[in-house]
Order: C-alpha cells, then structure tokens, then sequence
C-alpha cells in the first residue's frame, strides 16, 4: 500500500466508525449496510480483528447477507495480501 492509499485508508477508517458510532449513540439501530461499511473501512486499514468483531456484533442483530459476508471475507483477505506482501519485501532474494 502506498503512502496515499494507507493515508487514505486510516482516514476512512476513522470517519466511518465515527458515523458509526454517532449512529449508535443516537439510538438508531444500525443496518446491514452500516455494519458492512465499518467492516470493509476497518479491514482497508487492516484492523481485520475488528471487522470480525463487527462481523459477529451484527449477527447477533441482523442476518448476514451476501454484502456483508463479502465486507469480512475481502477484509480478511486484504490482511493476508499485506502481511505476504511484507514477507516478501524483508526476504533477501
């Protein structure tokens, strides 16, 4: 990941579950679509341990959907790519 892009990433990040939690505290009960986005923001910053726990605090309210099923497979996924992608990048070829 660029600069830029974890720039980018740790601002999302921030203001996503910002909205969020301004959601939570006005007593409005978030939906499947909220959920899926602090789940993908966070797994974009690669705070996958929080997607998972966002993952499985909205399936104690909501049924999962194909949307959000997807938002924690690609967070997983990207944490993945990273931590590969720095392995390769510290082994001297």
């Amino acid at each position: 990941m660029s600069d830029q892009e974890t720039t980018w990433a740790g601002w999302q990040w921030q203001g996503v579950l910002s909205l969020f939690s301004d959601l939570l505290v006005s007593n409005t009960r978030p939906d499947g679509m909220s959920f899926a986005t602090c789940i993908t923001a966070n797994g974009n910053a690669s705070f996958w341990e929080r997607s998972l726990e966002l993952f499985h605090e909205m399936q104690r309210k909501l049924r999962a959907d194909v949307v959000s099923f997807s938002s924690i497979i690609n967070a997983c996924v990207l944490d993945v790519e990273n931590i590969v992608y720095k392995f390769f990048l510290l082994k001297k070829f």
